[in-house]
């Protein structure tokens, strides 16, 4: 689990960005489609790599909410896609809302591609030098606590052995 201050620390950093790119681009009167696309390729990576997102959104309560979906379509895109590592899993996180965003732009015309690439870019620019050390903090806390709650065995009580009590029918007894 996370800790108070770690979540407020993510999330501090990482919707500052987005809030002053959202208010430079309100100010230079930029449609509400275009803000829309850059907001969406920003926050669905920010979502991906919240710590702890992806195991409450994959409870059964949230099975049809849009932050389940994106956390089950995100798993699918990992799962069927070769390779493995946090790269490929962020050119997953990244490549996944550019792509929605783009058949939004063939299908229907209207949105900007350029936003959507640089909701892309800003993203990772933050995660790159903002994010990343939160993010690989939480993720080996885990391992640190699972390490830490293993029995450790000592060597002055030797584990008894073990001993067979099978019996043998054709002795006649």
């Amino acid at each position: 689990m996370i800790d108070k201050k770690t979540r407020h620390a993510y999330y501090l950093r990482g919707l500052i960005a987005p809030l002053i790119a959202f208010l430079a681009m309100f100010f230079f009167q930029a449609s509400l489609f275009s803000i829309s696309t850059f907001l969406i390729c920003y926050l669905w990576p920010y979502f991906i790599f919240t710590p702890g997102a992806k195991a409450r959104y994959q409870e059964f309560r949230y099975r049809w909410s849009m932050a389940g979906l994106l956390v089950r379509l995100q798993e699918v895109l990992e799962n069927g896609l070769p390779g493995h590592g946090l790269r490929r899993k962020f050119a997953i996180a990244i490549s996944s809302p550019l792509i929605v965003c783009l058949i939004l732009w063939l299908l229907t015309g209207s949105g900007e591609p350029l936003f959507a690439l640089a909701g892309c870019a800003l993203f990772t620019l933050v995660y790159r030098f903002l994010l990343w050390s939160i993010v690989s903090e939480v993720q080996s806390a885990p391992e640190q606590n699972l390490a830490n709650e293993l029995p450790v065995e000592t060597l002055s009580e030797p584990n008894p052995p073990v001993q067979n009590h099978q019996t043998d029918n054709d002795s006649g007894s």
